[in-house]
């Protein structure tokens, strides 16, 4: 990562809030056992970072430039989400083998499609795959 982008900060931010929202009503609604709702949350949830990723990737002043934004947001919404969801866990439900289990197994499946994002990030010039550019 080179710059520290405006609209990224202001992603990073409402990316917390909307973690820490997150979090707090999943947890809430998974003591209740509240399933329906549940769904409905990660469904509103996971449609919001899109929509604010989106908002504010698109909105970038920086898309014209050799970093790839599209990897910065996700390494940010990597960050953001797993450290404030594994701090919500362990504090929360306490440190168990299942909980453990279930942290790093998250971390491992979306830090794989990180990794190969940071790949094909690396391998293209703003977003043009080489071998077109250079025939």
């Amino acid at each position: 990562m080179k710059k520290l982008t405006t609209n990224l900060k202001y992603f990073a931010i409402a990316l917390m809030v909307l973690t820490l929202t997150f979090s707090y009503y999943l947890y809430s609604f998974i003591a209740s056992e509240q399933y329906t709702n549940i769904i409905v949350l990660a469904t509103v949830f996971g449609i919001s970072v899109f929509a604010i990723g989106f908002y504010f990737g698109y909105s970038d002043k920086e898309v014209n430039t050799r970093i790839d934004l599209g990897f910065n947001y996700h390494l940010f919404t990597y960050i953001i989400v797993n450290g404030i969801g594994i701090i919500w866990l362990f504090s929360v439900l306490g440190f168990t083998n299942v909980n453990i289990k279930m942290a790093g197994s998250q971390l491992l499946f979306w830090g794989i499609g990180l990794f190969v994002h940071y790949l094909f990030s690396r391998r293209s010039i703003k977003g043009y795959d080489r071998d077109t550019i250079f025939k």
